[in-house]
């Protein structure tokens, strides 16, 4: 699957490699994990398991098993492998590998399930390039979402299309009641929205906001809280809503979409000025 060169996986590698990445639903959507696949061998057997969390250097697991397990574990010096499946869209059969780990703690997970643990595994040397990327490619989207959290971009019929959005007509869902807005703007973390009604019934509600991509990823619906709301003065029977989306609720195929839209505008910007250093060049 690895997709970038051998140096920028061992950037990615130095540099993100203790960032631990929790494999909530937003991730393994993402991500294509296949949970039902994902185990450990400890000798002959395989027990399955739940991944918890990964950083490119150990894991964490969830895992059933009772006191014959530990035994075992110890028998075998704590060592395990750890098995990863991801989907993949390109082909009909998942991305597999082993890590071999070594079993660093464990700790009883639930008080009211005895034989539910949470396992620590230390890797034992750099896990394959496919994780690398895997989970450098989150840790730098959302690092890049971070640093333009502020950035805008307004549903102008250009960025709609470069978006690849298919209107800013939109929904929100607050409570068990839809609401039909049209999208003003979105960032990485919030959108501003129009929609009718009460200033009242607004302020404050926590809300579900559907962004209409045409294509990959689809919509996406985000979760988050209405934080402004101020009637339009035009037309008082609309209001413009400000919504904070709950930030570790946000998909990552949106942040995606988003950085590839600011990916491609900040080439564009970069090509134009390139061409205007060369003609005042050319002009001297």
């Amino acid at each position: 699957m690895a997709h970038l060169t051998k140096h920028q996986l061992t950037l990615f590698f130095d540099k993100h490699k203790a960032i631990d990445i929790t494999f909530n639903k937003h991730i393994i959507t993402t991500t294509r994990l296949i949970p039902s696949e994902i185990s450990i061998k400890l000798g002959a057997k395989s027990y399955s398991c739940i991944l918890n969390s990964s950083s490119m250097i150990e894991a964490r697991i969830i895992i059933q098993v009772n006191q014959l397990f530990f035994e075992e574990l110890n028998q075998n010096n704590k060592w395990v492998s750890l098995h990863f499946s991801f989907g993949r869209s390109d082909k009909h059969y998942p991305l597999t590998f082993f890590i071999k780990s070594k079993v660093d703690s464990f700790s009883p997970f639930n008080s009211t399930k005895p034989n539910l643990y949470l396992l620590n595994l230390i890797y034992s040397q750099r896990p394959p390039d496919d994780l690398i990327e895997i989970l450098g490619t989150i840790i730098e989207m959302n690092s890049n979402a971070r640093q333009r959290k502020n950035d805008r971009i307004d549903m102008s019929t250009e960025n709609l299309v470069n978006l690849g959005m298919k209107s800013p007509n939109s929904i929100l869902v607050i409570g068990n009641e839809k609401k039909s807005c049209i999208i003003r703007d979105i960032s990485f973390f919030g959108a501003k929205a129009i929609s009718t009604g009460q200033p009242d019934f607004f302020q404050d509600k926590e809300v579900k906001i559907v962004i209409p991509f045409a294509r990959e990823p689809g919509n996406c619906i985000i979760d988050g809280q209405i934080i402004r709301c101020e009637p339009i003065k035009a037309n008082d029977s609309f209001v413009l809503l400000g919504i904070h989306y709950h930030e570790e609720r946000v998909a990552l195929t949106y942040i995606k979409a988003l950085k590839v839209f600011f990916d491609k505008k900040d080439k564009a910007a970069a090509q134009q000025q390139e061409e205007q250093k060369e003609e005042k060049a050319e002009e001297n």
